[in-house]
């Protein structure tokens, strides 16, 4: 454009015309919105409810693939308002209406999606992993039995040729106890190595237990709280939370909860 200048090395300096900014930023940043429309497409065609492992895997990638592009809208962003504070709405409407909102739109439903199956995901692994357990000492328990009549029928008869041995069977029987173990420590293990998940394109996904709160009665708030702000309240939350009293704190028409949320990296 006629009206750029350069700063810097070889970066041109956004013009101060509000119009001219707009268009200059679609230009400077015309592999974004490309990118954006890809991300974007990529997130509108994960399924409504996620109800496998394959689906699972392709929630996390495109959410990776968003947390990437949204570092990097955020990066651009500051760089671009960085020349002048004053263009700084426009600047700012531009990354945020144009490019992370649509992406933000997407992104939080795709996200929240995610959470919900990360969660529920330890309870049904677990149940999965007893029932392996039961099904494994079942088999450790026939396997050990079985080895026992083909002992004495061994020393009856020790030169009688068999299909299998005694031997074979109690290895058998050791393996299921090996089988047995591995289910049960999963049955015990903790919930984030439970939904820890890295995709093949090396996106990894988990969840992580942290506290939230929501005003359930507004006119039993503290006074120190009102007009209800939300900023002050999660400072308090945040305060016992560094102290380590967060499990016992209470505030009356406050509720505090631990809320799970996945975590995706790229």
């Amino acid at each position: 454009m006629d009206d750029a200048r350069t700063y810097g090395s070889n970066v041109a300096m956004p013009p101060t015309d509000l119009e001219a900014l707009q268009e200059w930023l679609r230009e400077v940043h015309a592999d974004i919105a490309e990118e954006k429309t890809r991300v974007l497409r990529q997130l509108s065609e994960l399924p409504a409810t996620i109800t496998n492992a394959q689906e699972h895997e392709q929630a996390i990638n495109a959410l990776a693939t968003a947390a990437r592009l949204a570092k990097r809208i955020k990066s651009a962003r500051e760089t671009a308002k960085a020349p002048f504070l004053a263009a700084g709405g426009a600047v700012d409407g531009y990354f945020k209406t144009q490019l992370s909102k649509p992406l933000t739109d997407l992104q939080e439903p795709a996200q929240a999606e995610l959470s919900r199956y990360d969660t529920a995901a330890p309870a049904r692994k677990r149940e999965e992993a007893r029932k392996a357990e039961e099904a494994a000492r079942a088999e450790q328990r026939r396997k050990e039995e079985e080895a026992q009549r083909l002992a004495r029928n061994e020393a009856r008869s020790p030169h009688v040729e068999r299909e299998t041995t005694s031997a074979a069977l109690r290895h058998e029987a050791t393996e299921a106890a090996f089988r047995a173990e591995d289910q049960r420590r999963i049955a015990n293990a903790k919930a984030a190595d439970l939904t820890r998940t890295r995709t093949a394109s090396g996106a990894m996904s988990t969840t992580r237990t942290d506290w939230d709160f929501e005003v359930t009665d507004p006119g039993s708030v503290h006074p120190r709280f009102k007009v209800v702000d939300d900023r002050l309240i999660r400072s308090a939350m945040n305060e016992q939370k560094r102290f380590g009293t967060i499990e016992n704190y209470r505030e009356p028409g406050i509720r505090f909860f631990k809320k799970e949320t996945s975590q995706v990296r790229g």
